[in-house]
């Protein structure tokens, strides 16, 4: 190699950007295609629109189907809510009243209808076989389901088609209560119920009493004679109150009753089972 070659400098071209090579690419493909960069770009654009179009048109059948299938389920849950919040409940919680005189054990005698009386009477007569202790007093709470309330002894009695003269129902007040007794000859029927008047209800027991013991039939103990004969109800004191007794042709006691403190008639079959009710009420008296 020559000095002069060596004097001079190799000549080298400036490097293209990588930017400026892609942007003179493109102008050189529009250029051989016979359209502008403008047209490349503005068709591209139309492209993209198109394709986007495509993709909406494919979902909106599925979007209207899903959008129909939430609105269907709103309204569902909706409906449900409004009846919940508006209708009363058919089940609604409801409590017994107190027993007016203190109670030993409970039993809950569920009625499907206040016609029910085959219902009510079995399980009535199968209650007077229950084990009680001395004295104690088994109360009796009977639910009418169908009206979902608890049958106060009118109720009761009318369950049975047994209806005491207007006087003396006229005299009734709110509370009454059902059960049974433990005396000495077994479970003996026993009913408590509140008396507005005393002289109203008095009348209308005196009224009654030639049909009591037949009205109330169903609810007393099996294994007595109800044959009462020329027998009528007799003045009686039981633990110093006044009261009024039916006996059957053998002087036994089948029926009686008397109103403690002028406010509370109980009705039982027996001195005995009159006397236990009127001891604990005078221990605990109702309110």
């Amino acid at each position: 190699m020559s000095p002069e070659n060596q004097n001079v400098p190799e000549k080298t071209e400036p490097k293209k950007s990588g930017i400026r090579t892609m942007v003179s690419d493109v102008q050189e493909y529009a250029s051989g295609k016979k359209f502008s960069l403008g047209e490349l770009v503005a068709n591209k654009g139309r492209r993209t629109e198109d394709e986007d179009e495509s993709v909406i048109e494919k979902i909106k059948p599925w979007a209207y189907v899903i959008s129909a299938v939430l609105i269907l389920i709103l309204a569902g849950f909706g409906a449900f809510w409004i009846k919940q919040a508006f209708e009363p409940s058919d089940k609604a919680v409801i409590t017994a009243p107190a027993p007016l005189v203190t109670a030993g054990k409970e039993y809950l005698l569920e009625l499907k209808s206040s016609g029910d009386k085959e219902a009510l009477f079995k399980e009535w007569q199968k209650l007077a076989d229950s084990q009680l202790l001395p004295r104690e007093f088994l109360y009796i709470k009977t639910l009418d389901q169908e009206q979902n309330k608890y049958l106060d002894w009118l109720e009761m009695l009318a369950v049975l088609e047994s209806f005491p003269p207007p006087l003396l129902s006229d005299s009734f007040g709110q509370r009454s209560t059902v059960g049974f007794m433990d005396t000495s000859r077994g479970n003996e029927a026993i009913f408590i119920i509140e008396v507005k008047s005393y002289s109203q209800a008095f009348a209308g027991l005196l009224r009654w009493e030639e049909k009591m013991a037949d009205d109330l039939k169903d609810l007393l103990i099996p294994g007595l004679s109800y044959d009462r004969g020329e027998e009528v109800f007799t003045d009686l004191v039981v633990a110093n109150n006044d009261a009024r007794f039916l006996r059957n042709r053998l002087g036994e006691f089948i029926l009686g009753y008397s109103i403690f403190n002028r406010r509370f008639l109980i009705i039982a079959q027996s001195p005995q089972a009159i006397e236990a009710a009127i001891r604990q009420m005078s221990a605990l008296p109702p309110r």
